[in-house]
């Protein structure tokens, strides 16, 4: 962006939604907690002890007026995955094995050629070792692996099926050009869906499909399913062991609540700051996402150094560091796949690692994100302004925090 308009001030609740604030005033304070103390007999020369023990304070000043705070959920597609990385049994997961290793006992140990049959959809294998999944659409589609010369193919011996080629004939393929073809084969004949290259669970690069829907959908949330799933007529034995699967979840529709005056923002507000409980699932490590708890707050400024190519600046969303160890560069997990490249240590220039203002908040356990800052809400002050019923004046103290108890 090349002018300086910025996003609103967000209040985050866990459930998804957030609220836009009219911020006129935004103050971000940090204690240090340090005790200065004179020594006798020294001329009062003076000793501290800092133990890097901070606390924080967020304090948010503004108005609400008819229809100036909105509250809303960003939609989220749901996503699935096929990791040729790692297989799974019926028995679990193995340890040291990939999708890869298995084709020759799929081709009955090349008995007969691969050759013999290539591009022969109806010889057994391409009709036995696949899987089904939901299309965008809600449409079920079947998707086999077999002995073809091209990527994939639209299956001619089954209806709404199609072939992934994991053997050219000549020689078989490795996990990551599985999963290349996996990809070309969604994104081309998949209807409302589409695919990604991610590093598998053993650390193999492009050898993990992320499937995701192209559309979020508006009022239900149909995008979640059991799929993919293994039909009762294809493969899953501990012989024989499949990709690993997670199936599709993660989607949200997009809801909305306009045309609130600003006294119905206020008691909306004021009713979940006055009494609402904090559902963090500690035992899963992620948001089950039904509180209107109220977890974060994204505050966007402008930078420069984290300005597209062209632009003079970009709205970024603040983040907290509270909790890392940035003299030694700690890898922070997920937090260094969104931010990316581990940039939060000594030397660094730490707005680098801040994502785009508009980016949806996640609610790491840890608070581990650049999304927003995780913060609860300690005080909240409403005043109507001259008796006027449409303008209230708000004062909203935030503590940024790591994790609740």
């Amino acid at each position: 962006m090349s002018g300086s308009a910025v996003t609103p001030i967000r209040l985050v609740s866990q459930n998804g939604k957030f609220y836009n604030l009219n911020c006129t005033t935004l103050s971000i304070d940090v204690d240090r907690k340090i005790s200065a103390m004179p020594l006798p007999f020294m001329d009062s020369y003076r000793v501290a002890m800092d133990l890097n023990l901070t606390s924080a304070m967020i304090t948010l000043e503004g108005y609400i007026t008819d229809d100036d705070v909105i509250s809303f959920s960003d939609g989220t597609a749901a996503s699935a995955s096929v990791d040729f990385d790692a297989v799974e049994t019926t028995t679990g997961s193995s340890t040291t094995a990939t999708f890869a290793d298995f084709i020759d006992l799929m081709l009955n140990n090349n008995s007969p050629a691969p050759s013999s049959y290539l591009n022969d959809h109806t010889h057994d294998i391409n009709r036995k070792f696949g899987f089904v999944i939901q299309d965008g659409n809600g449409a079920l589609k079947t998707i086999f692996f077999g002995v073809i010369s091209a990527q994939y193919a639209t299956h001619s011996a089954e209806t709404d099926a199609f072939i992934v080629q994991i053997h050219d004939g000549s020689s078989k393929k490795t996990d990551a050009q599985i999963a290349a073809n996996l990809k070309a084969l969604v994104d081309a004949s998949i209807a409302g869906t589409t695919a990604s290259l991610q590093t598998g669970e053993k650390g193999t690069a492009n050898t993990r499909v992320l499937l995701t829907y192209s559309n979020i959908p508006s009022g239900v949330t149909y995008s979640n399913n059991n799929s993919p799933y293994i039909q009762s007529r294809v493969w899953k034995s501990n012989t024989l062991p499949t990709p690993k699967f997670t199936q599709f979840s993660g989607g949200e529709a997009n809801s909305s609540e306009t045309g609130m005056s600003a006294g119905d923002m206020v008691q909306q507000l004021y009713g979940i700051i006055d009494n609402s409980n904090d559902e963090w699932d500690y035992a899963g490590l992620s948001n089950v996402g039904k509180s209107d708890y109220i977890t974060a707050v994204q505050i966007p400024f402008l930078s420069k150094v984290a300005a597209e190519t062209g632009d003079k600046y970009s709205s970024r969303y603040f983040f907290q560091t509270a909790g890392y160890d940035v003299e030694d560069g700690d890898y922070l997990g997920e937090f260094d796949s969104i931010g990316g490249d581990n940039l939060l240590q000594e030397g660094s220039i730490f707005a680098k690692g801040s994502v785009a203002a508009g980016t949806t908040y996640r609610d790491v356990y840890g608070g581990r994100t650049f999304t927003g800052i995780k913060a609860i809400v300690d005080k909240a002050t409403f005043v109507q302004v001259g008796g006027e019923p449409n303008i209230y004046q708000f004062t909203i103290i935030m503590t940024p925090i790591n994790t609740t108890f």
